[in-house]
């Protein structure tokens, strides 16, 4: 099958947030291989965009008049636009091709809707569950926020099933973000909070932060105190000890969509589905269900070396085209 002949997936995004953009663009990478699909990405700095207005947005549009266009991808949230949003939209009713919507809903698009509650649940169970953890500290996200809030009590209730309770003074904020994360505990411990048995956080980059503040105080994860959060992102896989999280079941959500479009007729175009997407656990080094693996630690940084060099050549191949092309535009002058 040459290039021509793929069936083009145009995943349409920004770069706001990208270790959720690079983990979900890597499993469509993996579920696209061997079937004729190919994920074309095109990511736009949001802000140039949305500031340059409609001159901008039309030649952002003009990059999906491609061939084999198969459906669109969009990232509603991190576009956050509605205008933007929309456009793609009825791009992909022009064309009569699907368009999956991840984390908001629009009419006419097949959204996708991830099961955070049910994620987080297992989460929790597990250090509670299966590792008999009792005390917990819980490291939300932003106070008031709707998904924030719905993992204290969802915690709360989860610890009172099995006698125990979660203290409001045991719940800090950590934003959703290291250095939020980090004045948190300092102020919890600088508080006389005492070390519970485990940390559960609203999402990997805070568990990220808990686990290097507790290295700090020369405290041991998992030996004597879990962590786990909940995104699956890759630099909470990367880390040491590797984070203990639940992440959306790509395998299940890519499946389905390439199913779908495999199976798409032009009359479907414009109808509005949700399509739910379940998690998984995935228990690792943080809460001592695995072992640090320093082979899959040295593969780890042997991968990224060999990124980072084709990262560098691919940079030094298109300053040599500058190069060139500014020469040639001098000597035509």
């Amino acid at each position: 099958m040459t290039g021509t002949d793929r069936k083009i997936i145009a995943v349409c995004t920004s770069w706001e947030d990208v270790e959720n953009l690079n983990l979900v663009l890597n499993q469509l990478i993996l579920a696209t291989e061997g079937t004729g699909f190919l994920p074309v990405c095109i990511p736009f700095d949001r802000k140039s965009l949305e500031s340059r207005g409609e001159e901008s947005l039309r030649e952002f549009l003009a990059a999906y008049d491609i061939p084999n266009l198969a459906g669109l991808l969009l990232f509603g949230e991190m576009i956050r636009s509605d205008q933007i949003n929309g456009k793609l939209i009825e791009l992909a009713h022009e064309k009569k091709v699907p368009v999956f919507m991840l984390e908001r809903q629009y009419e006419g698009c097949i959204n996708l809707s991830f099961a955070y509650r049910e994620g987080f649940e297992k989460v929790v169970r597990h250090i509670v569950e299966d590792h008999g953890c009792r005390d917990l500290v819980m490291v939300a996200g932003i106070k008031g926020n709707s998904y924030s809030e719905e993992r204290i009590a969802l915690t709360r209730q989860i610890l009172e099933e099995h006698g125990s309770s979660l203290p409001q003074e045991q719940v800090i904020y950590g934003d959703y973000w290291d250095e939020p994360t980090l004045r948190a505990l300092n102020g919890y411990f600088g508080a006389g909070g005492h070390m519970p048995e485990g940390f559960v956080c609203a999402n990997d980059a805070m568990a990220i932060t808990v686990c290097i503040y507790l290295a700090g105080r020369n405290v041991h994860v998992p030996e004597e105190v879990k962590v786990a959060g909940i995104d699956g992102i890759l630099p909470g896989e990367n880390h040491e000890p590797a984070i203990t999280t639940a992440r959306p079941d790509f395998s299940f959500m890519f499946g389905t969509m390439l199913q779908r479009m495999l199976e798409w007729r032009k009359e479907d175009a414009g109808k509005t589905e949700i399509l739910d997407v379940p998690f998984e656990l995935i228990p690792r080094e943080s809460c001592g269900c695995k072992r640090w693996d320093s082979f899959r630690k040295t593969r780890t940084m042997g991968d990224l070396k060999l990124e980072n060099l084709e990262f560098t050549r691919q940079i030094r191949a298109l300053g040599n085209f500058i190069r060139v092309r500014w020469t040639w535009i001098r000597w035509r002058n």
